[in-house]
């Protein structure tokens, strides 16, 4: 049978799901519903339009199962959900604003249950009163706030600083300023070492002239000129053990490899003194006019003077072997001393210089150098610089 005595049920306030019975259905008597039914009190049940008791019917999850011969095919089922049809919507998380709630809407019964470890958060002083209430009523206490490391500033502290000020403790967990003192003035502690305070700056003197050393009488500190004759400030030395050769031009003073050494004068008043020592031999046969200087940087100190075209530079290599450039050492021994009125790093070179014939200098070695033989020597040269802070140099007794 087809149709249902009445107007066909509104769908606007609860649930309903109607059915034309297919052959499937008719045959198998059951029927799939839209929700789920969790009692079957709620469900209502028609067929053409006849109420059917609930014992023409089983219902289970959203199976609605008819006994044998209660449809056949093109019968119009209908079944109402009754009392759970209407679904409210569920609110998102968060959706809520307090401009949603009312004022005083939410009363102290509301939150008296509440349990303490719901009161979390920042308590913020402008919106809370000096005392809070206790989820049970009663004021709280022992509140304790730990600030954030290095968020205490000055501002927080009621001592009133200003710029220059300096703060101390003047007693154990009390703070105290001490106002700015004056241009010049030292901070120092107090006469019964018991605060800082500012004084006058009794430490060294005021400086001295150039050169002059500062000395103490074990109470108080001078600057005063040197003694006569100066003082040893520092020594440099560079003693070298490395054989070295190297080729010389005619007339060309040549750097020796190695033998050199750096000083930084402690005053531009200072005199360096410089003590070279060479050894080795020259490839000449005769070295008499093999000859040794000395340069400051690239410049040549302390040279002969030239008047004829001369070769010129300090000393000449010494005697006894010039004759012989095969297995015997030469030497050349010399110093000066310089004015080089800095205290920038000053370096200074030996310099071999030969004014007739061009050849090859060879330092801690002789000429020859042969091996596993007693007759051909090794040796080492060196040079020292020595800082003066004053020494009287005369230029051919004047």
């Amino acid at each position: 049978m087809a149709g249902y005595i009445g107007h066909k049920p509104k769908l606007a306030k609860y649930a309903v799901d109607e059915f034309t019975t297919s052959s499937a259905q008719a045959s198998s008597g059951n029927f799939t519903l839209s929700q789920t039914v969790i009692d079957e009190q709620t469900l209502e049940v028609s067929v053409g339009g006849i109420d059917q008791p609930q014992s023409a019917y089983t219902v289970s999850g959203t199976t609605l199962a008819f006994g044998a011969s209660i449809v056949a095919e093109n019968d119009i089922v209908i079944a109402r959900h009754a009392g759970e049809s209407i679904m409210y919507p569920t609110l998102e998380d968060g959706v809520v604003t307090s401009a949603k709630i009312g004022a005083g809407a939410v009363i102290d019964a509301k939150i008296s249950g509440m349990n303490s470890t719901k009161l979390t958060g920042t308590i913020d002083g402008a919106r809370f009163p000096a005392t809070l209430p206790a989820a049970d009523g009663s004021a709280l206490t022992n509140i304790v706030h730990t600030p954030a490391d290095n968020s205490v500033t000055g501002g927080k502290l009621d001592i009133s600083l200003v710029a220059g000020d300096t703060m101390y403790a003047s007693a154990t967990d009390t703070l105290a300023k001490l106002t700015k003192g004056t241009a010049g003035q030292v901070l120092k502690m107090n006469s019964g070492a018991t605060a800082p305070e500012w004084g006058a700056d009794e430490g060294l003197p005021t400086a001295g002239a150039d050169g002059q050393v500062l000395t103490s009488d074990g109470t108080n500190w001078a600057s005063e000129a040197a003694a006569a004759g100066g003082k040893v400030l520092q020594i440099v030395t560079n003693h070298v053990t490395d054989v070295s050769s190297v080729s010389r031009a005619i007339r060309t003073a040549v750097s020796i490899p190695g033998l050199n050494a750096t000083i930084t004068p402690a005053s531009t008043g200072s005199k360096i003194l410089i003590q070279i020592n060479w050894c080795g031999e020259d490839s000449l046969v005769t070295t008499q006019d093999l000859m040794f200087g000395i340069k400051r940087g690239s410049t040549n100190i302390g040279d002969g003077v030239d008047v004829n075209g001369n070769g010129i530079a300090m000393t000449v290599c010494s005697g006894g072997y010039q004759t012989e450039a095969g297995s015997s050492m030469d030497f050349a021994s010399y110093q000066y001393i310089d004015s080089p009125s800095t205290i920038s790093a000053t370096t200074y070179h030996a310099y071999v210089y030969h004014s007739v014939t061009a050849g090859t200098l060879h330092t801690n070695r002789t000429n020859v150098d042969g091996s596993s033989n007693f007759a051909y020597e090794r040796a080492a040269s060196s040079i020292t610089l020595t800082e003066l802070s004053s020494a009287t140099i005369l230029l051919n007794g004047s």
